[in-house]
């Protein structure tokens, strides 16, 4: 696996077809398509990106919904995978295993983004006492915010992400993910509950 797998990894350009249709190639089983790449073969490769780019795509653009970050969230996915596909269980499905990169690279470009400007306090749960401020969060509590948010099961880290980071309402989340929008209600307070018990969980930070 020498050779250099962004010439196999396409740029996405254009807007992509929503139809459901992909440029697939059905013949041969993904893990057959696996064996080659490690034996060498590159071209089997992008028989991969050809089966699953465009359904990445639409994943990673419900996720981010935007389009440029969907594209290089796609494209960075490609690439870890290549880099990792000798570690590749073979027993696992290939898109199962390359949609879960995609999501925690997903994860990582929102995490930026939160990190960029203030974080919600989620509810009651980081008391305005850990904060200068009742709007924005210092640099520690903001990363002790996302370590707390880490040690959530991914499927109630994403959703709480994307309503208390990302702003989201219900509905809008559930477009995105394609949850049923009581799912994503319930799902929040769960995730709401868990991260409480997490946060409560760190060390209290003792006053000088």
């Amino acid at each position: 696996m020498s050779a250099d797998p962004t010439q196999t990894v396409r740029p996405l350009t254009g807007a992509p077809r929503a139809t459901g249709v992909f440029d697939v190639v059905d013949e041969v089983d993904d893990s057959e398509l696996v064996e080659r790449v490690l034996a060498g073969d590159v071209d089997a490769y992008g028989d991969l990106v050809a089966r699953y780019q465009q359904r990445l795509f639409w994943v990673a653009l419900k996720l981010l919904g935007n389009r440029e970050d969907a594209m290089d969230v796609t494209q960075d996915a490609f690439l870890r995978a290549y880099r990792r596909l000798r570690g590749f269980d073979r027993k696992r499905r290939f898109y199962t295993w390359i949609y879960r990169i995609l999501v925690n690279q997903g994860i990582d470009v929102m995490r930026k983004r939160g990190r960029r400007g203030a974080l919600p306090l989620f509810g009651d749960v980081v008391g305005a006492g850990d904060a200068p401020d009742s709007r924005a969060l210092s640099d520690e509590l903001r990363g002790r915010v996302w370590e707390t948010l880490d040690r959530l099961p991914p499927r109630y880290r994403t959703l709480l992400i994307l309503r208390d980071v990302e702003g989201l309402t219900g509905k809008e989340i559930s477009d995105r993910t394609g949850v049923g929008h009581g799912t994503v209600r319930w799902r929040i307070h769960q995730a709401r509950k868990l991260f409480r018990t997490e946060w409560e969980k760190r060390p209290r930070r003792t006053e000088p």
